[in-house]
């Protein structure tokens, strides 16, 4: 099989690519996620993670545990203020 000179100039072109696209990180928030792979904080785990929480490394698990008690203490304070 042949190739014509149009096919072949066809497929020298380059092709239209479109942008590769990016999530945003969260500029607002205790967790957030890395591209970089880091070892969970807590004490005993270091299981490889990509989030991170108030700037800490903390597996999925511990994170949900690290924000549930964020939650925790907002509570708390509104209660305290009676709102």
């Amino acid at each position: 099989m042949t190739l014509s000179p149009e096919q072949i100039q066809q497929l020298l072109k380059p092709k239209a690519t479109a942008k590769p696209t990016t999530k945003p990180n969260a500029v607002d928030g205790p967790c957030r996620y890395y591209e970089q792979e880091h070892r969970c904080a807590s004490r005993g785990c270091s299981s490889p993670t990509h989030y991170k929480v108030e700037g800490i490394p903390r597996c999925y698990p511990h994170a949900i545990v690290t924000l549930n008690d964020l939650v925790l203490e907002v509570q708390e304070v509104l209660k305290a203020r009676n709102v």
